[in-house]
């Protein structure tokens, strides 16, 4: 594991960034699943959340 320092970019290749995908969307789905009452309350279904935190973390 590299360590990124402040001054320098960090290089991320095609499978490190296929894993950070796929750990985002399980964080997602958590949260979902955590907050599922609240969120309906608000009007929101799951895929409209998903897709909405997704642009947000453009991913």
């Amino acid at each position: 594991m590299k360590i990124a320092y402040i001054n320098k970019k960090a290089e991320v290749t095609p499978e490190v960034n296929e894993t950070l995908e796929l750990a985002y969307m399980k964080d997602i789905r958590i949260q979902w699943n955590k907050n599922r009452e609240k969120l309906q309350a608000l009007g929101l279904d799951e895929k409209g959340f998903v897709s909405t935190m997704r642009s947000r973390l453009q991913i």
